[in-house]
């Protein structure tokens, strides 16, 4: 078993503090927020620029809603889930300990829906081998589509030299030549 100093150490200093948090601090923490009719406890106390409720403890800022978690479970999880979707809420039973992957998951922006994704636009799945992983920056792509493209392209360039081909180039059966040697 891990020795707790050893346990602290590897703890960020904002979890240090909830960990050591006194009962006074927890006494003033319970005045910070009111009950609304949604179920949410809504932290009334200031918001850091995510929009999460902020609680100081000796001079640390740290998150109210961790805070409330570790006065209710006595565990800080690297990572919890509003399941409210309300950031303002410290109501323990709209808190779940997830993994960062899961959190992120759940969210709402551009790139968890991306991720949640199974198919692309045309109906083509992402399986293993139809899925071009690009780093930079990173993307998912559709082999199939990315194929089908190429070859589009390709048959529009062709096109477009024969087009110019035909312009530039008197007929064949011309003595002035054999016509475009382009093709």
């Amino acid at each position: 078993m891990i020795d707790d100093d050893v346990q602290r150490r590897k703890m960020s200093k904002a979890d240090q503090m909830i960990s050591a948090m006194s009962r006074a601090d927890a006494l003033r923490f319970r005045k910070w927020y009111v009950p609304r009719d949604s179920g949410c406890w809504e932290w009334i106390g200031k918001l850091n620029n995510a929009g999460y409720g902020q609680f100081s403890i000796r001079n640390t800022k740290t998150l109210a809603h961790r805070v409330v978690f570790y006065l209710n479970t006595s565990t800080l999880p690297d990572c919890l889930d509003h399941l409210c979707r309300n950031r303002k809420c410290v109501n323990p039973s709209h808190l779940e300990a997830v993994t960062n992957k899961v959190n992120s998951l759940r969210g709402i922006s551009v790139s968890t829906e991306n991720a949640r994704r199974t198919h692309c636009i045309r109906g083509h799945a992402f399986s293993k081998e139809n899925t071009i992983i690009e780093t930079n920056p990173f993307k998912r792509r559709c082999r199939a589509c990315k194929e089908t493209k190429w070859l589009r392209d390709k048959a529009h360039q062709q096109g477009k030299k024969q087009a110019a081909c035909a312009l530039s180039t008197p007929p064949k059966d011309t003595k002035e030549g054999k016509g475009c040697t382009n093709n």
